[in-house]
């Protein structure tokens, strides 16, 4: 009995190991290449490798031993949990991991890329690779000494890159960003991989405490609801962000929680200290249309949390003092920041875009089912609505979400207080997004701030809350087999009409497509309604993990360091010029030329990404303000052509956050330009004495700005 019991479990190890590294590398091609022909032949080709069978063999003997000594394992693994992730982000500082899609800059200039390791580089994220990185970058090389708060670099004029960018700084406000604090003291690969790896490993590792807090120790839903919130395809794909909105939020109620049950007052005082990070943290993310609907659910954590534990709560005159201390501190850092950028504020508030919104919601009924699309989005590299940032969410399996706590809620006579709250939280954005408020509601209650696409985002991390909190307490409450089977059949086809009302072609495109999502979500929406089943919920969970890791573990690449860009020859040469006059100041001309990329090595761009309006430099030639509709926003200024001296000036608006114009030599000297890089012909300007030519690149031409003629 013990030899076949051995026999079996050396097969199924074997089998197991076999089909998930087959699956993987097949996954890996599938990310490069979405061709199901194309995917078949270089996975099954894999099968041949030497290195694919070490690899299988590695995993056996792993998954082996972990069959054989699971209990000790994972009893090893939560008891260190802290050491373990710790060491894991040390070893990922220490060989630059990251998750930048710099890469970009490779392809764009026609040079090889040879530092992703798994993946590839998304151009879609060019929020990521083409401004906020450049701009994190660039701070270690400004010209008046390394990490202002005022960069001399961005938009080659006095730029506050901390509250916008989210940039490193040494400011005492830099506290309140421990996610930068990296790129302080280390070198700029190292610095990037403490601020990718930190944030995701914080965020697996605080949504696993909160999971363990409001599943009451549930280790193994614990794990499922981290993942399904650290890798969401909303987090993966917007992470320049918010994936620290998330972390704030749940270990701010962690702490509270643990504070209302610490009697010590020097714990008390750290615990304390951490609220006060998280909530300056919360505030500098500096997004209101995520910002505003997430405080709702913060909220309801905060009253549960408070409800719950009050009774137990010793309060003495220190601890209010503490607190006092605590409120001073964080008023008086808001009040330091309000002072700092008071005047980034006001131009911000002043734009044309983003300007100060006002949203009404409404409309977003169908968009509540797209989370069913979002896991063909890394394979695809495109939304099912508009672009694939746009169209990701929560992979929340609502409405059942709703249904499993509103049929429980019915049925138990001690209402769960939490299920409440967050239903309601829920419910209450949900409205918002399918309904819209009217306009003093909207008002009053601040979300105008937030589009109905951006509340989605949040009404699906509410869901995802309950739904563990639901299926966590309710062990006692069942649907029949029978149930299941037709309310996860209605529930898909309601999906599935939904999502095609949005786009008839994206699921539709192949059948294979199709009738994979048909599959999974039937079977997982049915495992999760007989959640009290154990070995059907226990499918759920592995399958959710599986498929949400399926959707967006390859969202962003997993990078090793930054040399390839480094190396670019366009950018050594400009690195070289730069040197010689490190304050000058550049212009990058032509409608193909990337504007950021001088930023890289410090360069001082009149035409970088105005990250807020340059209002004065740009009516500098619109006296009459003509363009200021055009001009006044978060733009990327291309510097289409430079223009004879007769030729009037001139600018346009080909998208949202783009602006473009044609500026003549006189224009470039005012703005005091001292090099100019293009992929144009200046000839014209040579002979005329406005510029010298210094040399070509990769097809890009340098000059040296010659001063204004007599």
């Amino acid at each position: 009995m013990n030899k076949e019991f051995k026999y079996s479990d050396i097969l199924i190890s074997f089998m197991f190991s076999t089909v998930l590294i087959f699956v993987f590398l097949a996954y890996c091609d599938f990310v490069a290449e979405p061709n199901f022909d194309v995917l078949l032949t270089k996975a099954f080709s894999r099968l041949f490798s030497m290195k694919i069978w070490l690899a299988i063999f590695l995993f056996f003997v792993i998954f082996f031993i972990y069959r054989k000594h699971f209990k000790i394992i994972n009893d090893f693994i939560f008891h260190y949990r802290f050491a373990i992730v710790f060491a894991i982000f040390a070893l990922c500082v220490f060989f630059e991991i990251t998750g930048s899609s710099i890469g970009m800059w490779c392809a764009y200039l026609g040079e090889a890329d040879n530092d992703v390791v798994l993946g590839v580089s998304r151009p879609i994220r060019t929020d990521e690779w083409a401004v906020s990185t450049p701009i994190a970058i660039s701070q270690y090389y400004n010209y008046s000494g390394s990490f202002p708060y005022f960069s001399d670099t961005v938009r080659a004029a006095a730029t506050d890159v901390f509250l916008v960018s989210g940039t490193a700084v040494k400011n005492p406000l830099i506290f309140f960003r421990p996610f930068y604090w990296g790129y302080l003291f280390l070198p700029v690969a190292k610095g990037m991989a403490f601020f990718w790896c930190g944030r995701l490993l914080a965020l697996l590792l605080v949504s696993f405490e909160f999971g363990m807090l409001i599943t009451n120790r549930n280790k193994s839903l614990s794990v499922v609801m981290a993942i399904m919130i650290a890798y969401a395809p909303a987090v993966q794909w917007w992470f320049y962000g918010f994936a620290e909105l998330l972390i704030y939020t749940q270990l701010s109620v962690l702490c509270l929680k643990k504070y209302l049950n610490e009697n010590l007052l020097v714990k008390r005082i750290c615990l304390l200290a951490v609220i006060v990070i998280c909530a300056g943290g919360y505030v500098l993310t500096f997004y209101p249309p995520w910002m505003i609907p997430c405080v709702y659910v913060l909220l309801a954590l905060i009253l549960w949390v408070l409800l719950e534990n009050y009774k137990d709560c010793r309060m003495r005159l220190i601890d209010w003092i503490c607190i006092a201390i605590a409120i001073l501190v964080f008023m008086l850092s808001m009040l330091y920041l309000y002072q700092k950028s008071k005047g980034t504020i006001q131009a911000l508030m002043n734009t044309v875009y983003p300007g100060e919104r006002f949203e009404t919601g409404g409309g977003g009924l169908n968009s509540l089912f797209l989370y069913i699309t979002n896991i063909w989005h890394s394979v695809l590299g495109e939304g099912a609505v508009a672009n694939v940032c746009e169209s990701s969410y929560f992979i929340d399996f609502f409405p059942i979400c709703w249904l499993l706590p509103i049929a429980a809620l019915n049925k138990k006579e001690d209402k769960d207080v939490l299920s409440m709250f967050l239903f309601l939280v829920s419910l209450f954005l949900g409205v918002y997004c399918v309904f819209g408020f009217p306009r003093t509601l909207a008002r009053f209650t601040l979300l105008r701030n937030a589009a109905t696409g951006r509340a989605i985002v949040i009404f699906g991390f509410c869901n995802i809350l309950l739904l563990i909190r639901s299926v966590s307490i309710n062990k006692k409450y069942s649907i029949s087999l029978q149930s299941s089977i037709v309310i996860a059949l209605v529930f898909l086809l309601i999906a599935l009409q939904a999502c095609k009302a949005l786009n008839p072609h994206y699921l539709y495109k192949s059948k294979k497509i199709l009738m994979s999502t048909i599959a999974v979500f039937f079977g997982l929406y049915f495992c999760l309604l007989s959640f009290n089943k154990n070995n059907l919920f226990f499918l759920w969970k592995c399958g959710t993990v599986i498929l949400v890791l399926f959707a967006s573990f390859l969202a962003n690449p997993i990078r090793h360091g930054i040399k390839s860009v480094e190396n670019i020859s366009l950018l050594r040469t400009m690195k070289e010029i730069h040197l010689h006059e490190p304050d000058a100041k550049w212009m990058i001309e032509g409608e193909g030329i990337p504007f950021n990329l001088g930023l890289f090595v410090g360069i001082p761009t009149v035409n970088s990404t105005n990250i807020y309006p340059n209002i004065e430099r740009w009516r500098g030639f619109d006296s009459e303000r003509k363009y200021e509709q055009i001009y006044n926003r978060y733009a990327n200024c291309i510097i289409m052509h430079l223009i004879d001296q007769d030729e009037l000036m001139t600018f346009s608006l080909p998208g949202t956050d783009f602006f473009a114009c044609n500026l003549n030599m006189d224009a470039a000297r005012q703005l005091d330009v001292s090099y100019i890089m293009t992929r144009g012909d200046l000839t014209p300007f040579v002979y005329n004495g406005d510029v010298t030519f210094i040399t070509m690149t990769n097809g890009c031409a340098f000059y040296k700005v010659n001063a204004s003629k007599k």
